[in-house]
This record gives structure tokens, sequence and C-alpha cells, in this order.
């Protein structure tokens, strides 16, 4: 080798960022570079001459090691990237990729080995962590009441928790190695499958309601999450997590039957005004569909004059101390889908979640009512019209009449004449617009009604 050559290869040697140990037959060690002064903390001053055995861990694992690297070194062979550890000069063992390799001398003797030790402590801690982390992962997938499943990019089962057993009944050994959709309701299989596909294309998949079967037959009814699994880059598989729902989605049915039976319109209100749930009732009186009116604002079903001071009243409501029940009373609009509005009455009833406070506000419709009470009102005006027509003495004169007293005992009882008496009749019925004494009676009772009095027999 030439001195170009030779300077070329010292200043590698010397500036690799490895320990690069040079060792006579013997193992002594006769060079020794800058690398491996930063790994062992010793200088090359400090080592060369010694044995490269003391850098070894004295325990029995590491000697046997030491003995099987000796052996195969002195047939003639390489040793590379065999992971080990070494002992650094403060005491500390450090984990190491060793790549021993043999040296010849011109004349074909063996001159002693070469020995690249690489520091792979931080690859080493790092795929610890890994290790510790996937063993905490694996003992929370084992241990989680949730359903855990992994699907290959295949479509089929590769991993269930021991959840999927105490769910579905059935043995989870079972179905790894095989398609899901047999457990699912036939309903649901396009769903799952377009979850499924959407996220091996690193789509964002949003939670779903999916039925499963049971060993039994029965379907139990799970909230599944479903995500792509990725490694190196690559979607490798699916996960999806799976939380039974099913008494969940029973109590929901019942609760939603309860509602549908109450006679109002129920709206529930949670504190930032977002409609959380209605009943039958309101879909009825306000025009929209269940689906539309979850999720939008209260502010949407009354009427946009009041827009500006509704949220504070409803605000002033739900942060009070001791929020109680409270009628809001009749003069108050609501207002359709289609923007019409009606008068209505309304109750608010506060309820304590985990979720924080929400609101239930029970509407009436009262357009019936109003219209019935303004007909009434049209009524007793116009029969105080008509019956403000009659005089005193001729209103006095005709409840005789229609008492079924003669004119005769009338003018007794008045003391009047007959013939003022008969006059009076017959201005009575005029004004009434009758002709005879039973068409008085029905005009009398039916006024007389109207206004809420006694009418004559």
């Amino acid at each position: 080798m030439d001195q170009v050559a030779h300077a070329w290869l010292a200043a590698i040697v010397e500036n690799s960022d490895d320990a690069i140990i040079g060792v006579d037959p013997d193992l002594v060690i006769v060079s020794w570079n800058a690398g491996a002064e930063r790994l062992f903390g010793y200088s090359a001053a400090e080592m060369l001459g010694r044995p490269g055995q003391g850098l070894v861990p004295n325990d029995s694992s590491h000697a046997g090691q030491r003995d099987a690297i000796e052996q195969t070194l002195r047939q003639g062979q390489r040793i590379g990237n065999f992971e080990t550890q070494r002992v650094r000069r403060d005491g500390t063992t450090v984990d190491v990729s060793l790549t021993v390799s043999p040296v010849y001398g011109s004349a074909g003797e063996l001159a002693g080995f070469s020995a690249i030790v690489r520091d792979v402590s931080e690859a080493k801690r790092r795929e610890r962590a890994l290790a510790e982390s996937e063993n905490r992962f694996r003992a929370l997938v084992e241990a989680s009441p949730d359903m855990v499943a992994v699907t290959g990019p295949d479509g089929l089962l590769a991993s269930l928790n021991p959840a999927f057993e105490v769910i579905t009944g059935f043995r989870r050994d079972d179905w790894l190695g095989k398609s899901p959709a047999p457990l699912l309701h036939p309903d649901d299989l396009a769903s799952s499958a377009n979850a499924i596909n959407a996220a091996i294309t690193g789509e964002t998949v949003r939670p779903r309601e999916v039925r499963v079967r049971t060993q039994r037959g029965a379907y139990v009814v799970l909230e599944s999450h479903t995500r792509s699994l990725i490694r190196d880059g690559n979607v490798v598989g699916v996960l999806t997590v799976s939380r039974d729902i099913t008494e969940r989605k029973r109590d929901e049915t019942r609760i939603a039957a309860l509602l549908d039976s109450a006679p109002d319109a129920l709206v529930v209100v949670d504190g930032t005004g977002a409609i959380e749930l209605v009943n039958r009732q309101a879909e009825h009186i306000f025009g929209y569909e269940r689906g539309e009116m979850v999720g939008r604002h209260v502010e949407s079903l009354v009427p946009a004059r009041v827009h500006a001071r509704h949220p504070d009243l409803r605000l002033s409501y739900i942060s009070s101390p001791e929020p109680r029940q409270m009628g809001l009373g009749r003069n108050l609009t609501a207002r359709r889908k289609d923007g019409t509005e009606f008068p209505v009455d309304v109750s608010l009833s506060p309820v304590e979640t985990d979720a924080g406070m929400l609101v239930t506000a029970a509407v009436r419709d009262i357009s019936e009512r109003r219209r019935v009470r303004d007909e009434r009102d049209r009524a007793v005006a116009a029969s105080a019209a008509i019956l403000g027509r009659l005089s005193a003495r001729e209103f006095e004169v005709l409840e005789l009449l229609c008492d079924g007293i003669a004119a005769a005992r009338i003018a007794e009882r008045l003391h009047l004449s007959v013939r003022t008496v008969e006059s009076h009749v017959a201005s009575a019925y005029r004004k009434l617009g009758v002709n005879s004494r039973d068409d008085a009676v029905q005009t009398i009772r039916r006024l007389t009604s109207a206004q809420g009095g006694d009418t004559p027999a």
C-alpha cells in the first residue's frame, strides 16, 4: 500500500464515529482510534498493550460469549453485527454491535483482528421502550372491556382480545384468520365494509353503530371506532375498538318511548343552547324532522325579533345557583320551520348531568285554546251588544215571560198595566229579532250563556 493510500485509510479510521480497535493474535490491543476513546472513555495510551478481554463484562453469560467469539475468530471466520455489551472506564455497561474480522499479513499469516464497535445503546433504549409500550398496550387491550379487533389488509381478522368472547360468546381462536362478515347484521355489512376500506386508504372514519351476532343468535349493538394501523409509513392493518351499548340503546328506546308519549313537545337543551333531544310532539308542532332539530340552537325555534335577548334569558336560567322548574306563561310565541308563528305555553325544568346542566322545555301549542278564547270573547261582545239594546224593564219583563208567567201576572208583579207589559214584550221581540215566546227563550238562553250567566228556564 502506498503512503497516500495509507494516509487515507488512517484518516478514515481515526475520524470514524465507531470505535475501531486492532488486536494481535493474542487479543492484545495494538490500535485504538478516537471513536474508541469516546465510546469507552480510555485514551489510546491507556489501552495499547492491554488485553481486549478487559472490556467484556465480568459475568458468566458474557464470559461464554467471549470464549465463543475467540473460537470463531481463531478459525478464521468473521463475526458480523453481533449485539452484546461492553464495559466503559466508569464501570457502566454499554450496548454495542460488534463486527470482528481477521487480518492477514503479506504472507497470508494471521496478523490479528480488527473490531468495529458501534454504540447501539440509544437504539436499544428505544427498542426496549417500544417493547415496554407494546407490552403495556397489549396488557391494556387484553384487560379492556371493549372489543378490540385487528383486521389485515386482506380483510381477515388478525387479532381479537378477550372481550370478544365476553360480548359475543364465540371463542376468538375460531375466528382468527376469518372474515368478520358472518358476525355482522346483514344491514350493517355495507357500512362496515366502507369503514374498513376507508381506514385502509388512510381516511378518517367516523364512529358508527354496528350490530354483531352472538353465539346465541341474538344481536348486540356496538359503538365502533375504526382507524388504520401504520408501520414505516405503510398501512398494515385496521384497528377497530367497539363498546357494547346494547343496554344504553334499550334505555334510549325506553326513554324515547316515554318522551314520545308526552302530550307536550319536549326540547332538551344544553348549556350552549344546542338542542340535545326532542320528542315526536316537537317534530309535529315545529315542523322539523328529529335529525334536523338535534344540534341546532334553540333560538331557531323562536321568532327573529326575540333572538337578541333570548340567549341572555337562557343563560340566566342555567347559571342560576338553584335553577328550578319555571313556567314562562302564555304570552309567548314560537316559530315553525316554515316561518309561521304560533302561541305557546312553556315550562322549564333543569337536569344536572355529568356533562353539565341540561334544560327540558315543555312546549304546548295553545293555538286552538287561543282560537276558542277569541271566539268566546267575540261571542261575549256580540251578546253584550245585543242584550244592551234592551232596557232594564224590557229585559225584566222578557225574563218573567220566558219563565212562563202570563202578561197579567207580570203586570201585577211589576205594578204595571197589561198594555205596558205587552208594549215592553213587543219592543223586546223587535230588538231581538224574534216573533214568539219560544224564539225569545232560545235567544235569551244563547245570549246569557255566552255571557257566562244563568239562563231562563
